[in-house]
């Protein structure tokens, strides 16, 4: 799928959804991780710290971190800025 028809397809969820879609992948060298749809509990279906920490970091981190110690002994991550991922 190119970046143009993920965008239609997140758009399309948003209007169906009525609330934000957010979803966490990782890729790496010879790595491509599961694509998680992040479920939000704030009001307006956004999601939290505490969503962030139970559906992404605790379940799919370390898998991860183990899967790329395999091919690389350093790794680079990357922050983005949003404040849910501030835990």
């Amino acid at each position: 799928m190119c970046k143009k028809q993920v965008r239609e397809v997140l758009s399309r969820l948003y209007l169906i959804l009525d609330a934000p879609v957010h979803f966490f992948s990782a890729i790496g060298y010879s790595y491509k991780s599961s694509l998680v749809n992040i479920h939000g509990s704030s009001k307006n279906g956004a999601f939290k710290e505490t969503d962030y920490l139970a559906q992404v970091l605790e379940p799919w981190i370390q898998s991860f971190l183990e899967a790329f110690s395999a091919v690389c002994s350093i790794a680079l991550f990357v922050e983005d800025g949003n404040s849910a991922h501030s835990h």
